[in-house]
């Protein structure tokens, strides 16, 4: 289940989520089940962050730090990750369909049963 405190902070935009995170980059994130469907997280520091089961449907992530973060379960059903970083992210049985991923490094990330389509 999702930090409480921490989708407040995200839900106040990323400058302000990435300021948080350089000053808290010790704590562990973790936004299990959140909604942030629809959110403009253009630029976004989730590196290492626990995001299983939450919903990116229609999110703009481009340009996102997401590497080492586990997005088990995951919806990311027409979300932009034009040059988004997933080095090393676990996606295993997540939705991505109608995503851009044009230039996004995906790296060693663990794909078992995700399901990518267009």
């Amino acid at each position: 289940m999702a930090d409480q405190e921490q989708l407040k902070i995200i839900k106040q935009g990323v400058r302000a989520w990435n300021k948080w995170r350089e000053e808290h980059s010790n704590t562990k994130v973790d936004l299990s089940g959140a909604d942030l469907s629809g959110i403009d997280l253009t630029g976004i520091d989730l590196r290492d962050a626990r995001l299983t089961r939450v919903d990116f449907r229609d999110s703009k992530l481009q340009r996102a730090r997401l590497s080492l973060a586990n997005l088990s379960r995951a919806a990311l059903i027409g979300a932009s990750l034009n040059q988004a970083n997933l080095k090393e992210t676990r996606l295993a049985h997540a939705l991505i369909m109608n995503a851009d991923l044009r230039d996004s490094d995906l790296s060693n990330s663990y794909l078992h049963k995700t399901i990518l389509a267009k």
